[in-house]
């Protein structure tokens, strides 16, 4: 997968909590809308509608393997009810720390560093059951496929400069249809409120650099896209405010290979 330019750092995504197993309720997704509606301030809609998932379809799985090589269990990224989706980890073959963290990273993480940031599914016992869910929602506006890799990670009693010491990584092989086929992204120049520079590789728009007055439904209008493209374009982007503004100075991905 090509290299994303992350705009901003990732933080964890949730608080910490005790890791149980849960039953997943019988479901049927229902049919997948057209991929973004048309916002208010008049950008337009994506027509193409994106693949049907199905309920508990895998769409990534990965191995956990330690920095000898060693396969502890496996996580696979399933479609979960209306949309959402789940973290389903299993077959577990040794045993883990009771203080185990599991997080999810949009970047490959090797096992000597010392990651501080990634979304956090919890904390606990990851092998006290055969097969536990967690639910990562709607991350990436609905399409989760930014993420490269899982990391299971202990937390030493005391004397160590690492936090949150790397235990095992499973690099995410991703087998998601295109969530948003008829997405294109085309610079019709500068705007009011989109004054902004943009980047061109070929012609074709990979960043914008936002302006002081420049707002989130302008720009995406400048670049012919939706405020809910724009966000797709942007999964890992944290903001000091409302995620549908704007904040001058910094820069937005505007490619889909770059996401």
């Amino acid at each position: 997968m090509a290299r994303r330019a992350m705009v901003g750092m990732v933080v964890v995504g949730a608080a910490l909590t005790a890791l149980t197993g849960c039953t997943m309720p019988a479901a049927t997704l229902p049919a997948a809308a057209a991929a973004a509606a048309a916002p208010a301030d008049g950008a337009p809609t994506v027509t193409a509608s994106p693949a049907d998932l199905e309920w508990h379809q895998v769409v990534a799985s990965g191995d956990f393997a330690t920095a000898d090589g060693a396969t502890l269990g496996r996580i696979e990224i399933v479609v979960g009810e209306h949309g959402r989706f789940d973290a389903r980890v299993s077959g577990w073959n040794a045993d883990l720390p009771a203080q185990t963290g599991l997080t999810l990273h949009p970047d490959p993480v090797p096992f000597d560093s010392c990651p501080d940031t990634g979304f956090a599914l919890g904390l606990g016992d990851l092998a006290g059951q055969p097969t536990q869910y967690f639910t990562i929602g709607t991350m990436g506006s609905g399409d989760p496929s930014f993420l490269e890799s899982a990391v299971l990670s202990t937390f030493p009693a005391g004397g160590s400069d690492c936090m949150r010491p790397v235990s095992a990584v499973a690099a995410l092989t991703w087998s998601i249809p295109d969530r948003r086929p008829g997405l294109r992204v085309v610079d019709s120049g500068a705007a009011t409120a989109a004054a902004g520079d943009a980047t061109l590789v070929d012609g074709a728009p990979t960043s914008y650099l936002v302006h002081g007055d420049d707002t989130f439904g302008a720009i995406a209008e400048r670049f012919g896209i939706t405020t809910s493209d724009l966000q797709y374009l942007n999964p890992t982007r944290t903001t000091p405010g409302p995620s549908d503004q704007a904040y001058a100075g910094e820069t937005l991905n505007l490619s889909r290979a770059l996401r």
